[in-house]
């Protein structure tokens, strides 16, 4: 784990550092068309799995895991033609409903994003249960360099696009190198695939598709949906200022609680198989996601607007001013998500679903709330915060639940 947490620190260190030459060479609108363009690839990759690649950890022979790491990567190959083929047809029709005229040949592009991101999540969680953890370091660090690189030279080109373009190329870098690494590694496994055993194995775990692609693009679409209601309702400036909130605070914490979860879904996994439950260990986990984030944010968030002016430049204040009003937000969100991965060990997707769905209501309320009634950005963003803040902590205590079962219960 410790291997993880230092070489995701190390990757989120670079674009961090490079923000505040990012915010002189790029436009606040080039921040905007940035987040709205990640978050679509964001709220679509779900689509683009069928969350297929969270069951590779799961059996306990590498023959019957191995078929899923096929599945993932097929699926993703379909997903990405046929959403480009949607983005053909309804382009006019995406871009108006969005209001920034600037997405629109952008949307050709992010098919290829989304099919990058299901290649990468499926080696990924391959490369997580053969405990491929240097090498999953290795590739996290070069996705940083690589995007940050792309930004720079871009941006220095004057390319508003950069961001973008540099997004798409560490995505193609990560999931490059674990691919590479895989198929030199574990080349014998891959002897043992058959049509019947990818059959056997897609519908074993048909639970993931059945219940956790609905789940994850609910949640996919409750978290972006403030960048995507954002833009619609008070256009790409206050958009740009998440963006770099984002950026600074959320991305590089978002980084290392995945690598905890990484390691946390491996080893719970394993103990809930072979010991019937994973309670101590995730206690242990939690206590050391509280030790190493509550410090940070005791700091950081209360200076967050003068320290963001000083930084990235006086314009960027506002940045500052709205990582203030989510700080208790991420601050859960680090502290929970690597763990609320009890709800797949458990096989408890049910659960996660409604929670989900309570989500999305509960999300586009606030916000709707916050334009329509008050008509401030700042409202909803607080609003946001509370909805996602109280969300954090019921998932908690029933991940906390499931880790104590003695058995897995099917669905």
């Amino acid at each position: 784990m410790f291997t993880l947490l230092t070489g995701s620190t190390l990757a989120q260190a670079i674009p961090v550092l490079i923000s505040p030459v990012l915010t002189r060479i790029y436009r606040l609108n080039d921040f905007g068309l940035y987040a709205l363009f990640t978050s679509i690839v964001l709220v679509t990759s779900c689509l683009s799995t069928c969350r297929y690649e969270q069951a590779i950890l799961l059996p306990k022979d590498e023959a019957e895991a191995i078929p899923l790491l096929i599945i993932t990567s097929g699926i993703s190959v379909l997903a990405g033609f046929a959403i480009l083929g949607i983005v053909v047809v309804f382009n006019n029709s995406l871009t108006s409903l969005l209001k920034l005229a600037e997405i629109s040949n952008w949307l050709y592009i992010f098919p290829f994003s989304v099919f990058l991101n299901g290649l990468g999540l499926g080696v990924l969680y391959w490369a997580t249960r053969k405990k491929y953890f240097k090498q999953i370091t290795y590739g996290r660090i070069s996705q940083s360099v690589t995007t940050a690189a792309v930004n720079l030279l871009l941006g220095f080109a004057g390319i508003g696009g950069g961001l973008i373009i540099g997004f798409i190329a560490g995505q193609g870098m990560l999931a490059g190198i674990l691919a590479v690494q895989i198929l030199n590694k574990d080349r014998v496994v891959f002897k043992a695939i058959t049509r019947d055993s990818v059959k056997r194995q897609m519908l074993r775990y048909i639970n993931f598709p059945k219940f956790s692609v609905f789940s994850a693009f609910i949640e996919s679409a409750a978290s972006q949906m403030h960048i995507l209601l954002f833009s619609v309702y008070f256009g790409s400036t206050i958009v740009g200022y998440l963006a770099l909130t984002q950026r600074v605070i959320r991305m590089p914490m978002t980084l290392v609680a995945n690598s905890v979860a990484e390691v946390f879904k491996q080893r719970a996994g394993y103990y809930f198989a072979h010991q019937g439950n994973c309670k101590d260990f995730f206690v242990k986990t939690s206590k050391m996601l509280f030790m190493v984030s509550v410090l940070p944010f005791v700091i950081i968030i209360p200076a967050a607007p003068p320290l963001f002016a000083f930084l990235f430049g006086a314009e960027w204040r506002i940045a500052g001013e709205y990582a203030q009003l989510l700080g208790i937000m991420f601050f859960l969100q680090f502290t929970v998500s690597p763990v609320s991965s009890m709800f797949v060990i458990a096989e408890k997707q049910k659960y996660d679903l409604f929670i989900q769905m309570g989500l999305f209501t509960a999300t586009a309320i606030a916000l709707s709330s916050g334009y329509y009634m008050f008509n401030s950005g700042k409202v909803a963003i607080t609003l946001f915060a509370v909805v996602y803040s109280s969300k954090y902590v019921i998932e908690f205590l029933m991940a906390y639940d499931f880790s104590k079962e003695k058995t897995v219960q099917s669905l």
